[in-house]
């Protein structure tokens, strides 16, 4: 069976995270997910699966992201990316 990523886009201000899928149907690629967060990515620390932040969104005073925070328990800026994999869809 084969695998692929899925993205959950924790976007500022929305209430539920939305599924999200690489381009290449596959793997997301370093410039997509920083295209999601808005700039560098930071891995968010203890999250399992892995999800990534914007590494200047304190720096650059964004919003804080209630969805995200409250969804890996620590505040979080600007919209987050969870990435999980999953079996792919024929």
């Amino acid at each position: 069976m084969k695998r692929m990523e899925i993205g959950l886009l924790y976007r500022v201000g929305a209430e539920y995270p939305e599924e999200v899928l690489p381009s290449d149907g596959k793997k997301f690629s370093l410039r997509e997910l920083q295209k999601f967060v808005g700039g560098y990515i930071e891995a968010v620390p203890h999250a399992q699966p892995i999800a990534y932040c914007n590494e200047e969104g304190r720096l650059n005073h964004l919003s804080l992201n209630e969805a995200a925070s409250l969804a890996f328990n620590q505040a979080l800026v600007g919209d987050v990316i969870q990435v999980s994999t999953g079996p792919r869809e024929r």
